[in-house]
């Protein structure tokens, strides 16, 4: 499967295993959306690791208990430049 250019959303960005499997991502040159709950500057962190190496990444907030959060995944994870 070839996976340059797809934009994935990684749920739990914020998490070691969220970010490394960005950061895996990121070398095949993934488009990247990227969510966290409680680890904003954690995720804020992971993006400025994945943009210094080249890499397109957006983050967002998404509790992934709550539906409405949920319902706006798509929206929110998926900037217009994207489309």
């Amino acid at each position: 499967m070839k996976l340059r250019g797809k934009v994935i959303l990684i749920t739990g960005g914020s998490s070691l295993i969220g970010g490394a499997i960005a950061l895996r991502l990121a070398q095949l040159e993934c488009r990247l959306a990227v969510t966290y709950h409680k680890g904003k500057n954690r995720a804020e962190t992971l993006k400025k690791e994945l943009e210094s190496k080249h890499a397109e990444a957006e983050i967002f907030p998404a509790d992934l208990a709550d539906s409405e959060s949920l319902r706006l995944v798509p929206n929110r994870g998926r900037p217009r430049a994207w489309a």
